[in-house]
């Protein structure tokens, strides 16, 4: 089995955004603390999220900032990892929000979701959602929530797209792992991609939560969750292997989130693979 590190391009690497507000674990040796160059790549991946969002249709034009960035609530309060050129340009992002375990129903993003907020099924997804927050407390991990995927055209159809999401498990074993949700898009197969990774159905009562029409995307949508000590088995040797090349890795983080006060745009996170296509 080759390996994803080996076989990713020489002139692209990975690094990562640390939350400035909570920092980083102390297994981090590159981190550093560097507020404009946090800002300076805080602000590329979000006009990239922006541009490949709105090329995809997922927004619209009113939901970016004037320079053309889609600002999500709780992006200083994420963890990115970031897929980045030689020359330092963002080429893809994914971010990871950890919450304890006594955070509100009504704190998470998935909250907003149209699934939770159906009359049909809303009961029934506020019922699982307790249900992993109160797994998460029994067993002593964090609780996540996994979104804000892009990735460049240049990087489309290549393996840099399953070693991000998988980086994404490492990430969150390293950060002392969590059980979490994530909303994907069924355009393309996204779903389906994701359960093969590892992602599962949120299953209530023995019911499957079905798949859902979200109007602030503009596409059908499925609630899956994951377990960051339970990844696909076939591709746990990759998980180990980029837990290892991120300790490694860059870790920038910034004193403050001064930046980007302002508007903010809080939408629903969205795992959206529609941009590999």
């Amino acid at each position: 089995m080759r390996t994803l590190t080996a076989a990713h391009r020489p002139s692209r690497r990975l690094l990562l955004l640390a939350p400035a507000s909570s920092g980083a674990p102390d297994l981090f040796p590159g981190l550093r603390e560097d507020e404009n160059e946090y800002n300076g790549l805080l602000a590329q991946m979000q006009r990239l999220r922006g541009r490949i969002y709105l090329e995809d249709g997922a927004i619209s034009a009113s939901q970016l900032s004037s320079d053309g960035r889609h600002k999500m609530s709780g992006d200083l309060q994420s963890w990115h990892l970031l897929l980045v050129d030689e020359a330092d340009r963002v080429m893809g992002c994914i971010r990871a929000l950890f919450h304890n375990g006594l955070v509100p129903l009504s704190a998470l993003k998935v909250w907003s979701s149209t699934l939770a907020q159906c009359g049909r099924w809303g009961g029934q997804v506020r019922k699982a959602l307790q249900g992993e927050l109160n797994h998460a407390r029994e067993e002593g991990l964090k609780f996540a929530e996994i979104g804000g995927w892009a990735l460049a055209k240049e990087t489309r159809c290549s393996a840099e797209a399953a070693r991000m999401v998988l980086a994404t498990y490492s990430l969150v074993q390293l950060c002392g792992n969590a059980i979490g949700v994530s909303t994907a898009t069924a355009r393309n197969g996204s779903a389906t991609i994701l359960k093969r990774l590892g992602g599962r159905s949120v299953v209530v009562d023995d019911c499957e939560l079905p798949p859902y029409f979200d109007p602030v995307y503009n596409c059908d949508m499925e609630l899956l969750r994951f377990d960051s000590r339970s990844p696909n088995p076939r591709y746990t040797p990759w998980v180990s292997e980029l837990k290892d090349y991120l300790v490694t890795t860059s870790v920038i983080t910034g004193k403050s989130g001064a930046a980007e006060a302002g508007k903010m745009f809080p939408v629903a996170l969205n795992l959206d693979l529609a941009q590999h296509a």
